[in-house]
């Protein structure tokens, strides 16, 4: 069974975004929730709007969650399509081996 690359990718972007949004918002409005995924997080992608700044407005807090988002978007982007080529790779290999 091979993967549609264009669908896994999409379902990918869309669950790795929702998971990283919810954990963005929650964290930025709780005090201690998350905040060590996101300092990991945010040492991976770095942006000016980082979390453990407390001193951010509403607006600053705002930018930074689109920051985490669009990071997000790319990061899945690359994997969800990078994991679908490489696993229809595979599967195209052991499906030419059984047809020998």
């Amino acid at each position: 069974m091979k993967l549609y690359p264009k669908s896994f990718t999409l379902t990918t972007m869309i669950l790795w975004s929702v998971f990283i949004l919810i954990t963005t918002i929650w964290s930025r409005l709780s005090s201690n929730f998350g905040v060590e995924f996101m300092v990991m997080y945010h040492s991976i992608h770095p942006h000016p709007f980082l979390i453990t700044k407390g001193d951010l407005s509403l607006t600053e807090q705002i930018y930074g969650s689109l920051f985490d988002l669009f990071y997000a978007l790319v990061d899945a982007f690359i994997v969800g399509l990078s994991f679908s080529f490489i696993y229809n790779f595979f599967v195209d290999k052991i499906e030419s081996k059984n047809d020998l």
